[in-house]
């Protein structure tokens, strides 16, 4: 019973981090990336 509390706890958590956590960190990369992009952006136009 311990080996199937395990194996089933492992698989809830790997799902959860596969569904949740990793689209989560990968939208918040993406903005963070965007905002660097627009400021750069601007900084070069301020420069012209």
């Amino acid at each position: 019973r311990p080996l199937g509390i395990t194996v089933i706890g492992g698989m809830l958590v790997s799902t959860l981090v596969t569904l949740v956590l990793v689209p989560t960190l990968y939208f918040i990369f993406e903005n963070k990336k965007k905002k660097l992009k627009k400021i750069k952006d601007f900084s070069k136009k301020s420069e012209n």
